[in-house]
């Protein structure tokens, strides 16, 4: 079984690295990643190929995929930022007027999820002053250099959302966290309760 890489993929990377829409490593890094699901094409056959489908429609554009690793696709603007994050759709549309009343106020705001609908509806949505952006995956190197790039003043996380490593990292950083419309359902709930001692440290910082 062989595996070809579509030729309007190609085209997409080379465009964006000659238009500098995304860093260089970071297309690189694409290209990397295409290869490795060549490689999963080879040895899992069509198993892999129902996989990749699932991928392709819930996951990531693949030229936007260097943000999930926390490279930025776009400059940071000048002046006070504020980091927005909300995990899909309906989380999308409940924290929308925040981010509104946000960028009303002169914050510059970095709206991030994590499925290309609530991305798709976030660029109808934002408001002028508002970007979107993929969040990084909760890796510390991942979010570091999300950090680097975009040094928010304070981060917004909606319902649910809850990264160790994220809110470990804002710790460090001094950055204050909080977290709008919060809950847990009772199966996340008991899952912390059972980790005690590592939740009383990750919630002490929100």
């Amino acid at each position: 079984m062989t595996f070809t890489i579509p030729m309007f993929v190609v085209v997409g990377l080379v465009a964006a690295l000659i238009l500098r829409q995304i860093p260089t490593r970071a297309v690189f890094l694409v290209a990397a990643n295409l290869l490795n699901l060549g490689f999963i094409l080879l040895f899992f056959g069509p198993f892999a190929l129902a996989i990749l489908i699932g991928i392709m429609v819930f996951g990531l554009a693949l030229v936007r995929l260097g943000e999930r690793y926390g490279y930025p696709s776009l400059p940071r603007p000048d002046g006070r930022v504020v980091w927005v994050h909300a995990a899909s759709v309906g989380e999308t549309n409940a924290v929308m007027p925040l981010v509104v009343q946000l960028a009303a106020r002169g914050f510059h705001v970095v709206f991030t999820s994590t499925t290309v609908t609530s991305a798709a509806l976030a660029a109808r949505r934002l408001p002028v002053g508002a970007i979107h952006q993929f969040g990084p995956l909760d890796i510390a190197s991942y979010v570091d250099r999300f950090l680097a790039h975009w040094r928010p003043e304070l981060v917004i996380f909606v319902e649910s959302e809850i990264w160790p490593t994220v809110i470990s990292r804002l710790d460090r950083r001094g950055i204050p966290l909080a977290v709008v419309n919060a809950r847990l359902s009772q199966r996340s709930f008991a899952s912390w309760q059972r980790l005690k001692s590592f939740a009383g440290v990750v919630f002490s910082s929100i």
